[in-house]
Order: C-alpha cells, then sequence, then structure tokens
C-alpha cells in the first residue's frame, strides 16, 4: 500500500493511494477525445437515417430480427455456454448458479423487461477492477504500471 506523489516522494497513507489509484484509473478509462466523439455522432445519425428510410420496408430485414422477442432458447443456450468456474463479479453470481431451470424463467422475464424498456439494473452498469502488474520488472508503485482486468455481473 504505497505509491509516489506528486512530488515524487513515497505515500504510505492508505488514503493518499486510493486516491492516487483511482485518479490514475479513472483517466484511463474516462477518455475523452472530442473529435471522435463528433465522428461517432456524426456516423450514428447516419445509421439513424438509414433505419428511419428502411423501417417501413417489409424487405428490408436486419430490425425485424434484432428486434424479435427474445426467446426461452436464446436464454437458455447463453446459460448452457457460460463458462464455469470463473471470477466472480460484482453481483456475486457464479455461472454454475445459473445453470438451473427455474432462473431460466426469471432471466427470461427480467431481459423481456429490459429489452422492452431499454433500461439495465444499475448494478449491470459496474465492474470490480483488479489491477495486475503488466510486468514484474515495472515500478509496483506507479497505478498506471498495472492493467485493469474489469469483472463484470454475470
Amino acid at each position: 500500500m504505497e505509491c509516489y506523489t506528486e512530488d515524487g516522494g513515497i505515500t504510505y497513507n492508505t488514503l493518499e493511494v486510493l486516491q492516487n489509484w483511482e485518479l490514475d484509473f479513472s483517466k484511463l478509462y474516462n477518455y475523452s477525445d472530442n473529435n471522435f466523439d463528433t465522428e461517432f455522432y456524426n456516423e450514428a445519425l447516419k445509421q439513424k437515417q438509414i433505419i428511419e428510410d428502411n423501417i417501413m420496408n417489409p424487405a428490408y430485414i436486419p430490425n425485424r430480427l434484432l428486434n424479435k422477442d427474445i426467446t426461452r432458447d436464446e436464454v437458455a443456450w447463453a446459460i448452457l455456454h457460460a463458462k464455469d468456474g470463473k471470477a466472480l463479479g460484482i453481483d456475486c453470481i457464479y455461472n454454475e448458479v445459473l445453470k438451473n431451470r427455474e432462473i431460466t424463467t426469471v432471466l427470461l422475464k427480467l431481459f423481456q423487461l429490459c429489452f422492452k424498456t431499454g433500461k439495465v439494473p444499475n448494478l449491470w452498469k459496474k465492474a470490480l477492477i483488479h489491477p495486475i502488474l503488466k510486468d514484474t520488472k515495472l515500478d509496483p508503485r506507479i497505478p498506471t504500471n498495472y492493467r485493469g482486468i474489469s469483472l463484470l455481473s454475470v
């Protein structure tokens, strides 16, 4: 529990160390490039216009396929193919717990609700970030010498 301070010294103060890590990792995950944002926004507008132009065309298949109801078979297939023995995310639920017929029904209803409302539980928007040192030769007191492994909700 130590890291460098702004003046080049080393701090062992837990609060200062945690604040330093938070600052460095928030810079990594909150990168903002206005040029990229503008390009992305313009492309999204183009795609929206294409969708609106084709929405009334019965031959336009992609949106019909993407917008159909989620089926029990789709949920069961996803659960069946979830790998066992993986690390827990913020929800503390193992993949193995989901491999239960009754849970499939609950998940199906939850996913359909999310799809119809366009909203997801706030927990799904959070992750546990576990830092792993990029190279053992690097100074472990520098937070940016770590890569963050994000553990998401199952």
